[in-house]
């Protein structure tokens, strides 16, 4: 893990490694490498000048752990500045949802941090189709990406069109419950990962009333099986943690815009998907309390700080 700050001998005024600008800088450049990479794949690539290296030894698969989603958040190397970005997106996507300014469905409360974690990694060109909660991408998204309310079809024929012009845009298929329609799953992901598609799938995942959840290094439901049979790179997350999705969707969309080919991320709700009966502590499984309890520990934020921030949601 990266250094909470800068080292001792670095300067007051020298960028440590959390800070923003440099983070940008650092994506800049990664993203720079990848097109560099598609296009010497591109021309080179059939007359054999670029070998592939052989396949590494495969990692040992770490062992699941119980997800615990009363935890505060570990906030890692992410500055105060960016978890307070972070939190005011939690909050206006919240807030849309009982001003009637979004068109968002009841049972999107509660999963803000999926799109919030998601929508920081996007570029001007990128797009995101949605088969839900469309409206909480367009409200977290920071820049002009695109977000279409459309299914995962469409999503693929944006990414067949993205690829053919070999840019460094990416398609974000929003394709809502992780286990529904497994079969449509299978074809697309086979079609994703035979034309080597920028498309990133992201499945939610809603736990039944069980008290103990195993959160494994890799999606054990049925269509994250099908994806990771089907070559992608996936990852499980805890998608009531907004860090943890970021941080999750962050290495996923660098290797898809790099043209590593189509990715794969399930996030688990816990705190939107039981009846209030059986979750009736939902405080404690709540996002935003999560994230604003890891930051008050911190010293990210005080109380004034905070109304400050609600009063500005509050008044657009």
């Amino acid at each position: 893990m990266m250094p909470a700050g800068p080292p001792a001998h670095a300067s007051a005024s020298e960028p440590g490694p959390g800070h923003p600008a440099l983070r940008e800088e650092i994506g800049d450049i990664r993203d720079l490498m990848g097109r560099l990479e598609m296009a010497a794949n591109r021309t080179f690539g059939d007359a054999g000048l670029f070998r592939q290296p052989a396949a590494p030894e495969p990692l040992p698969t770490p062992p699941a752990r119980i997800l615990d989603q009363r935890e505060p958040v570990e906030l890692s190397v992410w500055s105060p500045r960016e978890t307070r970005r972070f939190l005011r997106t939690l909050l206006r996507l919240r807030a849309s949802r009982h001003s009637g300014t979004a068109a968002v469905d009841a049972e999107g409360a509660g999963r803000e941090a999926i799109a919030a974690g998601i929508a920081q990694w996007l570029a001007d060109d990128d797009r995101v189709y949605a088969a839900a909660r469309g409206d909480d991408y367009r409200l977290a998204a920071e820049t002009a990406a695109a977000v279409i309310d459309a299914n995962g079809s469409a999503a693929l024929e944006a990414a067949i069109a993205a690829n053919a012009v070999a840019r460094p845009d990416i398609v974000v298929a929003a394709v809502g419950a992780a286990d529904a329609a497994p079969t449509g799953r299978r074809d697309a992901f086979e079609l994703a990962a035979r034309q080597r598609l920028p498309i990133l799938f992201v499945g939610e995942a809603a736990p039944d009333d069980r008290t103990e959840i195993r959160l494994e290094s890799k999606p054990d439901s049925t269509v994250g099986r099908l994806a990771a049979g089907h070559a992608l790179e996936t990852a499980q997350v805890d998608g009531d943690d907004v860090i943890a999705v970021s941080e999750a969707a962050g290495e996923l969309v660098h290797l898809v815009r790099c043209g590593d080919g189509p990715a794969y991320l399930e996030a688990v709700t816990r705190s939107a998907s039981l009846p209030e009966a059986q979750n009736r502590d939902r405080s404690a499984t709540d996002p935003i309390e999560r994230l604003r309890s890891a930051m008050f520990a911190r010293g990210d934020i005080d109380a004034a700080r905070l109304a400050d921030i609600a009063a500005e949601i509050a008044h657009g």
